[in-house]
């Protein structure tokens, strides 16, 4: 029994790794193609499986903010900034999309967050 519960884990182990891979397979062409819809699709994809990224989420953040979806991107580039708070990037394009969005004292503030990170 023990020796089947070894091979029933290690199977499924084996089938969710690599739909894993190919998940991340199909992220790297959208973003090399610079297919939004796709980079938006997969992902979200690996986001689901339980493994945060800071870049995938500035990625989807962008792909959203190139559809004028700004709270989505600012869900995201907040995500990110949760990940890693002195990421110059993140707090950058968290400014900027802010600014986009219309709420100009968050997006000082972020543009604050870069000053005091980058000055």
């Amino acid at each position: 029994m023990k020796k089947i519960s070894i091979i029933i884990a290690t199977l499924l182990f084996s089938i969710t790794s690599s739909t894993l891979f190919a998940q991340r397979e199909e992220y790297n062409h959208a973003i090399i193609n610079d297919d939004r819809e796709a980079i938006i699709r997969f992902g979200e994809q690996l986001l689901s499986t339980g493994q945060p990224s800071k870049e995938v989420y500035r990625r989807l953040a962008l792909a959203y903010k190139d559809k004028n979806s700004y709270s989505k991107s600012i869900d995201y580039l907040n995500r990110a900034y949760l990940l890693d708070s002195n990421d110059v990037k993140t707090s950058l394009a968290l400014g900027e999309a802010y600014l986009n969005y219309g709420d100009e004292d968050k997006a000082m503030h972020s543009f604050m967050k870069v000053l005091d990170l980058d000055s």
